[in-house]
């Protein structure tokens, strides 16, 4: 799998996070292209506790891993390439 097809499917397993979840890895982690966010900041930026962001990254981590989650693999190769086609903006 390319880079660019991780980047796609990781994008997509995080859309179907709830928000909250989704806040906190995209922060933990930088993938928004920010720097990567210790607890601590992102429990000032989100008004809870340090030990509740880490609460709400290990659920969040664990949905990631259920197969609710996984990268659907019935949908059509053309919709992985259509989504790529579209992010590139080559249609």
């Amino acid at each position: 799998m390319s880079q660019e097809t991780e980047a796609l499917t990781l994008r997509a397993a995080l859309r179907r996070l709830p928000e909250r979840e989704r806040r906190v890895l995209i922060g933990r982690y930088g993938l928004d292209g920010r720097k990567d966010a210790t607890l601590a900041d992102r429990s000032r930026e989100l008004g809870i506790s340090r030990e509740r962001v880490r609460q709400i990254q290990l659920k969040a981590i664990q949905l990631l891993k259920t197969k609710e989650y996984e990268d659907d693999r019935s949908e059509p190769e053309a919709s992985l390439e259509r989504e790529i086609c579209e992010s590139e903006q080559t249609c």
